[in-house]
């Protein structure tokens, strides 16, 4: 089963600001939510997360 990654981690992993994160998840650059966790917080997957990075090293 594929793991939920949240903000503060992702914040983390790439090393960018939340505000760039939803603004490259607009602009097609980054992927989308999987899910919003309760309270609104947003989720992905890490399997989406993995095939980006490999991407953007790339």
């Amino acid at each position: 089963m594929d793991r939920i990654i949240r903000m503060a981690e992702m914040l983390k992993i790439t090393g960018v600001t939340r505000q760039t994160i939803y603004q490259w998840e607009k602009q097609g650059k980054f992927p989308k939510r999987a899910t919003a966790l309760p309270h609104g917080t947003p989720g992905w997957l890490e399997s989406d997360i993995r095939e980006w990075l490999r991407g953007e090293k790339a």
